[in-house]
């Protein structure tokens, strides 16, 4: 219903749009949503929904769900899919686990960040903290910063294999094909384990990013006795 009003709008500023990219500017489709995201996120979305993707023509309402609503609609998304919930467990959220990866490959998340933050790959499209790619806001991807929040591992490693297995018209490219890996410059390895790379990456990031912080700012220290 909503498709070619979206496609009139954009005519009026941009008599060249691609039918297809309207489609990205619409509500996500439903399908599969139990194993997509995590229990505990989705609850608090239902509660108080907050902005994912910028290029959404509309926003989801607050329905003013009692907690115990919002949680039987949870509780009814999992078991369409026959997802874990409550709470979901996968050995690639431990940090023990993220430990021994990073001992065999010490640049392990940082090479990960090589990629997102090359010109030809995730930047390109995607907000990351407080950078925002240039161009038209229609274009822009959602927070990588959020996924760790958000999505489970399993959906957030076979997207970025694939991302058209889950969504046929979605801009985004399969940009580490299975035969064709990224430059070795940015992550030495095959595609199999630069897609690996990337999932922890965005599943840890929020650790990641806390390692770069530093206080020395804000924490003064006293001065020296002369």
């Amino acid at each position: 219903l909503l498709f070619p009003v979206v496609i009139a709008d954009e005519k009026q500023i941009n008599p060249n749009v691609k039918p297809d990219d309207a489609w990205g500017w619409l509500p996500p489709p439903l399908i599969g949503e139990g194993k997509k995201v995590q229990s505990g996120w989705l609850h608090r979305f239902l509660l108080n929904p907050t902005m994912i993707r910028p290029a959404a023509v509309l926003r989801m309402p607050k329905f003013n769900f009692r907690s115990s609503e919002a949680a039987a609609l949870v509780d009814y998304f999992a078991a369409v899919d026959g997802a874990d919930a409550p709470y979901v467990y996968d050995p690639r959220l431990d940090e023990s686990s993220l430990a021994e990866v990073e001992r065999s490959k010490p640049d392990h998340l940082e090479g990960a960040l090589k990629i997102v933050t090359n010109n030809n790959y995730c930047v390109k499209c995607h907000l990351v903290g407080s950078y925002a790619p240039p161009g038209n806001p229609k274009a822009l991807a959602p927070q990588l910063e959020r996924v760790h929040e958000r999505l489970r591992p399993d959906y957030v490693h076979n997207w970025i294999a694939n991302p058209k297995r889950y969504l046929p018209y979605t801009g985004m490219p399969v940009n580490i094909p299975y035969d064709k890996p990224v430059s070795q410059d940015l992550y030495p390895g095959d595609s199999v384990q630069q897609v690996d790379a990337l999932t922890d990456l965005l599943m840890h990031y929020d650790r990641f990013a806390k390692k770069a912080l530093s206080l020395d700012a804000y924490l003064k220290q006293p001065a020296e006795p002369p």
